[in-house]
């Protein structure tokens, strides 16, 4: 069984909810503050992903991490989050996760129908999509991401799945019958 680790991360925040694909009920959601000193949030951002994987037993772990976005806050917002984004990367390698990066506009786009869905889309869509972590967690937007970026990660997964599988049917000379409805 694989789990899914999806994290939204800022230069201040981090947010990730947590799950074992087809155990969505039971959603785990993990927040932690930044201090401002850089360095010391980067260790903090590795020790934080690297911990998430590993609380994760017996069970693959694909960690998918939004990455960076040029922002209103320019150069000086973007490389200190891009310094974050790489710190939570290698922790999750570390601790042997699957490390997928995230494109913003394209699991927005795969998971609301919108590529430049604002935050309060992503809000509506996890109050409709999925009411019982909404009640949760609330107006947390950060958390709000992380659904949205764990529903894009378990799509990937279970996309990914479903061509190996087929590919193992086919490399062993069974075809798959034709069914009519």
């Amino acid at each position: 069984m694989t789990t899914v680790v999806a994290i939204d991360p800022s230069s201040r925040k981090l947010a990730a909810v947590v799950s074992k694909i087809g155990k969505e009920p039971s959603v785990e959601t993990h927040t932690r503050k930044l201090p401002q000193d850089k360095p010391t949030a980067c260790l903090l951002a590795f020790e934080w992903a690297r911990s998430l994987v590993d609380m994760q037993e017996e069970s693959d772990v694909c960690v998918f991490v939004e990455m960076p976005v040029m922002g209103r806050g320019g150069p000086g917002s973007t490389i200190p989050q891009a310094q974050i984004n790489g710190a939570l990367l290698a922790g999750a390698q570390m601790a042997n996760a699957e490390v997928l990066p995230v494109n913003n506009a394209r699991a927005k786009k795969t998971v609301i129908g919108r590529g430049n869905a604002t935050k309060d889309d992503i809000k509506q869509w996890v109050k409709a999509a999925w009411p019982v972590l909404y009640a949760r967690i609330g107006k947390d937007q950060d958390l709000c991401d992380s659904a949205m970026i764990y529903v894009y990660g378990k799509g990937v997964v279970e996309r990914r799945n479903k061509i190996a599988n087929v590919k193992k049917l086919t490399s062993v000379g069974v075809r798959r019958a034709k069914v009519k409805h």
